[in-house]
């Protein structure tokens, strides 16, 4: 996959700018709050459809104007296409090669890409953003996990109204679709942190030049079989059953919106025992490891973005993780000064919205 062009416009504070990019490392430098990041919040935005530092659409439109429009030029197994997404703040409408969009869960699996920040809550964060970092994975790979977890809110906002209001009326429909795609939704969990965990304690390992053993695992309830029938009538049972407790407190606590998932290193809680410094370098190997997953299914290397990379990892990481950039095929780095590298680079200078190779 490579991204040939960005073009912004009214976009954080980029009031209009077009940048080619190298296939592969493009490192972008300059003063703080200049727009490195948000260049790199475009592609994102681009990949899936949000922000990385905002969930307000507002916030992503240049002052006093109207909406934002980003588009993209790339290649994907080697067809040139263009993706176009525009937003009023609050609406999203996504143009995939001259084709409308019905809705910007479009976007999803058109591009593929990771993206590390020095804020990345993955480890120490709420239980949601490790769910997130799941969706996103399956999401970007699976068309079918996208409609079940798209079903599976649908059905899950109308059995928490039902539940509000102590009513019954109905409630057996909503439960049954929710347990046709909470089983599914599960299933590819699991299987994804299998996955993910076949190259994690690897990659811990490279980037921190430490013995340890990091482990991920997914904590859901699920049935002693493995076929869809059995998930399936699983779940079903499992809402019935606490579906006088539920409407004591008015909302559903079990299913695939309740998982966790659970992060150790040397058998203890990351997110309690470990330093910020090995906190960030699992993040990182969590990362890495979601886009080798991503490669091996999409058969092509998908794109990656780091945010200050100085911050990001300290210096001895940083160093470790720059000898392994050249194996990433196309990659985006923001950084304050420009930094030395033993694979090729395109700089870029940003300065107030303005982008300079």
């Amino acid at each position: 996959m490579f991204l040939q062009k960005l073009s912004l416009r009214n976009f954080r504070n980029y009031h209009d700018a077009v940048v080619e990019f190298s296939p592969g490392l493009n490192a972008f430098h300059g003063d703080n709050a200049q727009g490195k990041t948000s260049l790199l919040e475009a592609i994102y935005f681009l990949i899936v459809g949000r922000s990385f530092r905002t969930a307000n659409l507002n916030e992503l439109v240049h002052e006093a104007m109207p909406g934002f429009h980003l588009e993209a030029q790339f290649v994907k197994h080697g067809v040139e296409q263009r993706l176009k997404v525009s937003s009023d703040g609050r609406e999203r409408k996504v143009v995939y090669n001259q084709t409308i969009c019905s809705s910007s869960a479009a976007l999803l699996g058109l591009l593929a890409g990771i993206v590390i920040t020095p804020a990345d809550e993955l480890v120490k964060g709420a239980p949601q953003t490790r769910r997130l970092f799941l969706d996103l994975l399956l999401a970007q790979t699976d068309p079918m996990y996208i409609y079940h977890a798209t079903r599976y809110n649908k059905a899950l906002q109308q059995r928490n109204a039902l539940l509000k209001r102590q009513s019954e009326a109905g409630i057996d429909s909503w439960e049954h679709e929710m347990a046709l795609s909470a089983g599914y939704m599960a299933q590819q969990r699991q299987r994804a942190v299998e996955e993910v965990q076949e190259h994690v304690h690897e990659l811990y390992g490279v980037l921190s030049g430490e013995r340890g053993t990091l482990s991920v695992e997914i904590k859901q309830k699920k049935p002693d079989g493995q076929s869809d029938d059995r998930w399936h009538t699983y779940f079903q049972a499992l809402f019935r059953q606490y579906r006088k407790k539920e409407m004591q407190i008015g909302y559903t606590l079990n299913g695939p919106h309740r998982d966790e998932l659970s992060i150790t290193l040397n058998g203890k809680e990351l997110r309690f025992y470990g330093s910020e410094g090995q906190q960030r370098t699992c993040v990182a190997a969590l990362r890495f490891a979601a886009w080798r997953r991503l490669k091996e299914l999409r058969e092509e290397p998908p794109l990656t973005l780091i945010d200050d990379l100085g911050v990001s990892l300290d210096r001895h990481r940083t160093g470790r993780l720059l000898e392994t950039l050249g194996g990433l095929g196309q990659v985006f780095i923001t950084s304050a000064e420009k930094f030395a590298s033993s694979f090729p680079i395109k700089h870029f200078h940003v300065k107030e919205g303005t982008i300079e190779a």
